[in-house]
C-alpha cells in the first residue's frame, strides 16, 4: 500500500520538507525552503507546510542536524529552537508515525539508493 510521507532535512541554516509517495518516491509536492533562523522551531514549520498543501501525509521521517534520542532531537546548529519531540509532530499534525534520525545516517540511507551512473 503506498503511503504518503513528509521527508524533511532540517540544518543549522536550512529547514527543507517534502511530500513523496513511497515506495515508489514519486513527488506529491515541491520542495519547501524555509530558512531556519526565520522560524521559531521545527514544529511550526511542518504543521505550516501541512497546511499549506493539499495532500496529507500518513508519517514523516525527518533528519536533524544533531543527536537524536529515541523521540526527541536537538539542533545544535540551531541553539534558539527547543528540543524537537516526534510525539508533539505526530500529535499537532494527526500523523501515524514521525521518526527523527540524525541527518549524517540519513545522508547514509541516500547513498545506498544510487545507481552505477550516479558515481563519478
Amino acid at each position: 500500500m503506498n503511503k504518503i510521507s513528509l521527508i524533511g532535512d532540517v540544518g543549522g541554516t536550512n529547514l527543507r520538507l517534502q511530500l513523496v509517495e513511497l515506495p515508489s518516491c514519486r513527488k506529491v509536492s515541491e520542495l519547501t525552503v524555509y530558512p531556519s533562523q526565520d522560524y521559531p522551531s521545527v514544529d511550526y514549520c511542518v504543521k505550516h507546510f501541512i497546511e499549506s498543501n493539499q495532500v496529507k501525509p500518513d508519517v514523516a521521517v525527518i533528519g536533524i542536524c544533531g543527536p537524536v534520542e529515541k523521540e526527541t532531537a536537538f539542533c545544535c546548529m540551531i541553539p534558539k529552537w527547543p528540543v524537537v519531540d516526534a510525539r508533539q509532530i505526530k500529535q499537532q499534525n494527526n500523523l501515524q508515525e514521525v521518526v527523527l534520525i540524525n541527518d549524517f545516517i540519513a545522508a547514509g540511507f541516500g547513498i545506498l539508493s544510487l545507481l552505477p551512473e550516479d558515481l563519478k
